[in-house]
């Protein structure tokens, strides 16, 4: 359940940030690209934790260091979103506008 509460609360930060990262025609490719990009990350780490169970004589520490272990990777990983995503401030015309567009529908 946590796992899946995780999820879905990144898709809130992908979803704001895909329209600032590709222009409309680009969303798919960029989208899947990053989701292939990610999907391979995880599959690396999940072969990592995998032969650290199987081949540590400790599967107790094995299985606390594979959660270390993703939770560094991940956090690195995120640093190049930090670092390369656009800084976008508020924009009250821009919300106002999207606003109005939604109510006249």
């Amino acid at each position: 359940m946590l796992a899946a509460m995780g999820y879905v609360g990144s898709l809130v930060f992908y979803n704001a940030y895909l329209p600032e990262i590709a222009a409309p025609h680009d969303r798919d490719r960029v989208s899947a690209r990053g989701y292939s990009f990610g999907y391979i990350g995880s599959v690396i780490m999940q072969i990592v934790g995998f032969a650290l169970v199987l081949f540590m004589t400790d599967q107790g520490l094995a299985t606390r260091l594979t959660f270390l272990l993703v939770g560094i990777w991940w956090f690195l990983f995120a640093q190049i979103s930090f670092s390369r995503l656009p800084q976008s401030g508020s924009r009250p015309e821009k919300k106002a506008m999207l606003l109005k567009k939604a109510l006249a529908k």
